[in-house]
């Protein structure tokens, strides 16, 4: 494997998330700087950076829509368009009461965001309307969450457990 460097624009800490378009076009990247660089994939060259005011922790890249959501420190979600140059397309404040741990969007249709955190809770956004339509709560905190692609299954991992655990979509029903 031939090896690629994305500098000298790098990211002034540790780099937090990565994401590839579905056509190799751009790479998103996001640091405990606050910062989301977009990259021209191929000429590993910086096109250009979004700042927040907080340390992004996760980041996630829907190849279908090419929106990238990204959550910080001060338990804040943002999503931002990256055929738009990174524009900021939705933000939801307040999404938790302690850390948030995952973040993934809907399958197939991409049109929730889920996102799970250490008090014990996973709560659903539909991403059109900006409102909170889903809290479900745990006996122990989601660490990691994902959608199936056929979108009728939720995959879950929480603290203190080696199970994974399956969770139907009553929507897909």
């Amino acid at each position: 494997m031939d090896r690629g460097l994305f500098a000298p624009e790098q990211h002034s800490s540790e780099v937090t998330g990565l994401g590839i378009d579905a056509l190799n076009h751009y790479l998103v990247s996001s640091s405990f700087d606050g910062k989301i660089k977009l990259w021209d994939f191929y000429k590993a060259k910086h096109i250009k950076t979004f700042s927040l005011e907080s340390p992004i922790e996760n980041l996630v890249y829907n190849r279908k829509n090419d929106l990238v959501a990204v959550s910080t420190s001060d338990l804040r979600v943002s999503i931002l368009n990256i055929k738009n140059g990174l524009k900021r397309v939705r933000c939801f404040d307040n999404v938790a009461q302690n850390k948030i741990t995952d973040i993934c969007f809907s399958q197939p249709d991409s049109k929730w965001l889920l996102c799970s955190s250490l008090d014990k809770s996973l709560k659903v956004f539909d991403i059109l309307t900006g409102s909170l339509i889903d809290w479900i709560q745990f006996q122990s905190a989601p660490l990691s969450i994902d959608f199936s692609l056929s979108g009728e299954f939720l995959a879950t991992s929480h603290v203190g457990s080696k199970a994974v655990y399956l969770w139907s979509n009553r929507a897909f029903f």
